[in-house]
């Protein structure tokens, strides 16, 4: 697999980026946010299938990069590796879009395990235009969903949420992507607006089957079963 790496500090890199190739990954290394932005755009094509990245880099943090990404619709999984720690920094690093975080000091084989498991929930592309939870059926083409066979009456933005989540499936979404998904990147009305509609989703979506929408507390939402 195809794999970015970002840190500036030449030791860590020097290992990871060794350790890294030895387990097999195709692994492409970055000094700062600014370089690592350059070379996702440039390999889109035949874009990285994992990434790492340090929070603090040069140029542009690893929040900021890893916002960044997401909106442009890459949905590689992203792991964050850090010295920051507190539960707002985790919160921070997942409301911006990353699958997983973990603090340095660290040891390498769990960071081969955090790999692996954010790689295995990773979303899968559609087959035949079409995204299916449980008895939720997303229709990419149509922009429309049914829900044990019974049509929902989506909205345009809506039915943008639910695609973006169900893209997503199994990942906490920050707010701020969502957003940035649907509404876009110049948006300066109501600050709640994702909940709004968000709850008006989660009515339509579960009100014939169990729930799978949750709101996941200072990040977001995620849909899953």
């Amino acid at each position: 697999m195809r794999l970015l790496f970002v840190e500036d500090d030449r030791k860590i890199a020097k290992v990871v980026v060794r350790g890294l190739r030895e387990e097999g990954y195709d692994v492409e290394h970055a000094l700062d946010g600014e370089q690592a932005l350059a070379m996702i755009l440039a390999e889109a094509p035949l874009p990285f299938g994992l990434m790492i990245f340090d929070v603090r880099i040069p140029k542009r943090d690893g929040y900021s990069l890893c916002a960044e990404v997401r909106a442009l619709g890459i949905r590689a999984p992203i792991l964050m590796l850090t010295a920051l720690d507190t539960p707002a920094d985790r919160a921070r690093g997942l409301a911006s879009g990353a699958d997983d975080y973990i603090v340095k000091p660290f040891d390498f084989p769990v960071l081969l395990a955090r790999l692996r498991a954010v790689t295995m929930r990773a979303p899968v592309e559609p087959e035949g235009g079409r995204m299916v939870i449980d008895t939720l059926t997303y229709d990419v083409a149509g922009k429309s969903a049914t829900r044990d066979g019974r049509p929902l009456d989506l909205g345009p933005r809506e039915a943008g949420l639910l695609e973006h989540l169900m893209r997503n499936t199994g990942r906490a979404v920050g707010r701020g992507m969502l957003q940035q998904a649907v509404w876009g990147v110049d948006y300066d009305g109501a600050a709640d607006v994702v909940d709004v509609y968000m709850e008006r989703l989660r009515k339509k979506v579960d009100a014939h089957g169990r729930p799978l929408i949750q709101a996941i507390r200072d990040v977001g939402y995620r849909i899953g079963v």
